[in-house]
Parts: C-alpha cells; structure tokens; sequence
C-alpha cells in the first residue's frame, strides 16, 4: 500500500479512512494507524492530506487528559504514525496551534514504560526544528528534558541513543534550550555513556551534545572537564574505523571544541598524549572535519608548552603533521581553512 498510496488514495478515501480511528475494536484502530503511518512516509502532500483529514488531531486527543487509557498496541502504532507526521518540515496544514499539541502529545508519550513508545517519540521530537520559544516552553513544562536524562541512564542502546538525540535536536535549536538542558545536569550521564566498552551510536550521539555544549564555553567547559570526559574523548579517538567510524569523527569534533573554548592550558593537559595526536593528525586532511584538528593542534601548541610538555612538536612530527598540513595547503579549496594550516604549518617547521 505505501508504494502505491499516493495514486490509491485521495482526500476522500484519508476521510473514510480517519473514522475507523474511533472504531470500538482496538486492533482497527491499530491497522487505520498503521495505514495511515504507511500513507504519511510517502510524501509531504500525504502528510498534509492526513492533516487535513482531521485524524492525527483525533489520535492526539487520545492522550488528553479525561481520555480512557489506550492498550499499548495502540500506543505504539500512535506514537509510529506522529513519528511519520514529524518526518517531513512542516506545512501550512501543521500550524502553531498543531504543533503544539503535537509537542506536548510526543512528550506526554516519552513518560511511558514501554520502549517502543518511548523509541518512536523521541524519533519524532529529533525529526522536528525546535527554534521557536513557544514551542520550547511547551516542551519545557511538559518536563520533556528532565524525562530525556533520565532516559539516558536506561540500559537499552536504542533508548539511550534517541533519548539523546531528542535532547540535542532540542537543546541545540537555541541556547536558551541548551541552558535547560543543563540545569538537569546531563554531562555525569552522558560521561557514562562515553565510557562504554563498544564504540556505539549512544557515543556518537553523546559526543554531539557534548560538543554543543563545549561550544557555550564559559563554566561549561570546566564541567565536561571536571565530569572526565577527555580521557574517554580521546580513547573514542581511537576507535576502529570500520565499527566506530562516526564515532571517532564526532570525538574529534568534541576535542576541536574543547579546544577552542578552554580557557586555561590545564583544560588541554589531557588531549596532550601520543593516541590524541595521532587520532587528530589522522584527520588532517582538505575537508570540514580538519577544522576540529587545527583547532586542536592550534590550541594544544602553545598549551603544552605553558605546561612544559616538551615532547608535543615531536609527537605531531611523527604523527606526520607537517605533511598532512602542507597537503591542506597546497589541495584545500577552502581559503579560510587552506590559510590556518598554513599558520600552523609556520608556528610547527
């Protein structure tokens, strides 16, 4: 059905389709919403039909508050279809006051107990923009931060991972969202997450948020430190690249941000070691992620020499940086980052 759903159906069969939404047997309701979440991936005119048809707003109301309990069947193929909705940008037919209930439907379902709920929610509130203030302060009352950490600490990957990608598609849509977020205290969390033995999607997506909050500086980044976090930075540094690819990028991006927003060279003292250097220097190459290795090896220069680490150069040497530095240089296309290995080239030889 959902190959053939945009010449099958049209805006009268979504109407017939919507009612069976509130037909007393629970398992029809289960296959419209099934259907419907089929229809809604095809396009973004089948997404909006299906706004239009009235049926996401009747599936939303089931979780206002008076309604009767649903059977967690229904839930699940509820929370799959609202997911469906918030895959594509939204339209016309998704105004301010849908959104909204939209926002505060998918928080009150990351409160539930059952992980496919939980897995589907958080999806949809990763697929979403979250710029908006009032939208944020819907999400906010609904106390969607302080449920996301605590979703972190749980011991299924799949839910540590989008519970953190919830947080950062939210958090990073403003600083004020940003600052919400830490007043819950993630970074202990999220250290934990790090310190896992398999390199995972978890550790990419905690590198991330990690990295945004570098990015604030100011005390922030004295409490990534403090919570030991770059140590664990720096051993995803050397994950293998076949299993832990993205996640040695996104630990790369985190140092680069340390980097550039540490205000004392004893923040640096622990990126100052053999695995760093090579890991960094291995992605010294003319491309975007040389800028979090510049940044590194900008910053970590005149850092170990304050703290006297004298075997610094010698490590970026024979990790092959002046080679990798001149190749930006003379291959680079982007001028402003062709010119930084250029500096760092001459501060080096």
């Amino acid at each position: 059905l959902s190959e053939r759903a945009p010449t099958a159906l049209g805006a009268s069969a979504m109407a017939r389709l919507a009612p069976l939404l509130k037909d007393e047997t629970s398992s029809v309701r289960e296959q419209a919403m099934t259907i419907l979440s089929n229809v809604a991936r095809t396009s973004q005119d089948m997404r909006d039909m299906i706004l239009a048809s009235g049926g996401v707003n009747f599936v939303m109301s089931m979780f206002q508050g008076g309604q009767s309990p649903q059977p967690v069947p229904v839930v699940r193929k509820a929370a799959l279809l609202l997911h469906a909705v918030c895959c594509w940008p939204p339209s016309q037919e998704m105004g301010d006051a849908v959104m909204k209930r939209l926002l505060h439907t998918l928080s009150l379902l990351t409160m539930s107990n059952d992980e496919g709920v939980i897995v589907e929610s958080c999806r949809a509130l990763s697929c979403l923009e979250h710029r908006s203030p009032h939208n944020l302060a819907v999400l906010l009352v609904s106390g969607v931060f302080e449920r996301l950490v605590f979703l972190f600490a749980q011991p299924s990957s799949e839910v540590c991972t989008v519970s953190v990608s919830a947080a950062r598609a939210i958090a990073c849509g403003s600083e004020t969202g940003l600052q919400a977020l830490l007043l819950q205290e993630p970074i202990p969390v999220l250290k934990d997450i790090l310190a896992a033995e398999d390199a995972s999607c978890a550790q990419r997506e905690a590198c991330a948020l990690l990295t945004a909050i570098l990015t604030l500086g100011g005390p922030h980044v004295e409490e990534v430190v403090a919570a030991g976090c770059v140590p664990l930075f720096v051993r995803l540094l050397t994950a293998d690249a076949e299993e832990g690819g993205e996640v040695q990028l996104a630990a790369a991006r985190a140092v680069g941000a340390l980097s550039r927003k540490c205000t004392r060279p004893e923040q640096m003292a622990d990126l100052l070691v053999a695995e760093c250097v090579s890991g960094m220097v291995s992605l010294l190459q003319p491309s975007s992620i040389s800028w979090a290795s510049l940044d590194f090896v900008e910053k970590a220069l005149p850092s170990a020499e304050m703290l006297g680490t004298t075997r610094f150069a010698a490590l970026l040497k024979e990790a092959g940086a002046p080679e990798k530095l001149k190749e930006i240089s003379e291959k680079c296309s982007d001028e402003r980052l062709k010119s930084k290995a250029e500096r760092i080239f001459k501060l080096l030889c």
